[in-house]
């Protein structure tokens, strides 16, 4: 494929725990037991975060995990920069907690699987006030979270 043009992909939406389906990706067909644990494992890393579980949070990350917040201002402004990464012991302690902020009202998370290849996955999943871009992978028998890129749900300025 020429580079600059887009490729088509197949959007997998849904609010977690009551998607379900086969889509086609990447040549084969996805069963829906992968990808109700792709779900799961973000179900368990949304509910580990609302709750501040630094348990439970520390069994949904792979061991390599990098995580960070887009610091964007208004579309005008300089560009967009990268917070600091966060590494797997980094995300453990008060940025654990930084859900426990969240308004309980919404603290129903949605998910979008976006991509499934191989041992990788990639899903987006708003998660309150935030909207959380999330790379999976299979590890151990179960979808690890290896990356996250949060940005602020709302716009600036609302």
């Amino acid at each position: 494929m020429p580079r600059g043009t887009l490729k088509s992909s197949i959007l997998f939406m849904g609010t977690l725990g009551a998607v379900r389906g086969a889509p086609h990706s990447a040549g084969r067909l996805q069963v829906p037991a992968e990808l109700d644990s792709i779900i799961q494992g973000v179900q368990a890393f949304a509910e580990a975060w609302f709750e501040g579980d630094e348990a439970a949070l520390e069994r949904c990350l792979h061991p390599d995990l990098i995580s960070r917040v887009l610091e964007a201002g208004p579309r005008e402004s300089v560009p967009p920069r990268l917070g600091k990464a966060l590494g797997f012991m980094d995300l453990l302690g008060a940025p654990a907690r930084m859900g426990l902020h969240t308004d309980p009202g919404h603290r129903r998370p949605e998910v979008s699987v976006l991509d499934v290849r191989g041992h990788a996955a990639s899903v987006r999943a708003i998660l309150g006030d935030w909207v959380a871009y999330i790379h999976l992978v299979a590890f151990r028998g179960r979808w690890a979270v290896v990356n996250v890129l949060w940005e602020w749900a709302k716009p600036l300025g609302a």
